[in-house]
């Protein structure tokens, strides 16, 4: 052993867990959960039933996304969604039960054509107090008022077209 090594002091699962948890570093299965917990947790009881209202019984069955390839929306981190995914997403019947399911817990992937991001953002209304079918609204890009939740985006989640 080098005199460096003698030197360090060992450290448990614990420390080097606590360490990770301070510089805010994903490091257990735990720690995902303890995040999901903080993501959904600040939800009001009244927002959690509206969005579960906004979900009927078996709507995943009427989802365009179950006929085709589901790895497209469920793309790596590093790489974006295809615009065939939000074009999809955009004539999905249930996109609304989609959005209040995404928004309800922390979901992967794209959902009612939104991603991780767009659905922060709307978290973050939600946690103001913005009312829930507002959220939606502005989500599903249906809300006349607000302004897109993605900068540089048309409806939320969905790329302008480059023309």
């Amino acid at each position: 052993m080098t005199t460096h090594q003698q030197e360090r002091p060992k450290r448990s699962n614990w420390s080097r867990q606590h360490s990770a948890l301070e510089e805010g570093l994903p490091t257990s299965l735990a720690q995902w959960w303890a995040s999901l917990f903080e993501a959904t947790g600040r939800l009001s009881p009244t927002q959690r039933r509206l969005l579960a209202d906004q979900q009927p019984r078996g709507w995943q069955d009427d989802a365009v996304c179950a006929q085709v390839d589901p790895e497209a929306w469920f793309p790596p981190k590093s790489v974006p969604a295809t615009p065939q995914v939000f074009d999809t997403c955009g004539v999905c019947p249930v996109r609304r039960a989609c959005l209040a399911a995404a928004l309800s817990r922390y979901e992967y992937g794209v959902w009612a054509g939104t991603t991780e991001a767009d659905r922060k953002q709307l978290q973050h209304q939600l946690h103001a107090g913005v009312p829930v079918s507002e959220v939606l609204d502005t989500g599903l890009g249906t809300d006349p008022v607000a302004a897109p939740v993605r900068q540089g985006a048309g409806p939320v989640g969905r790329p302008r077209d480059a023309a």
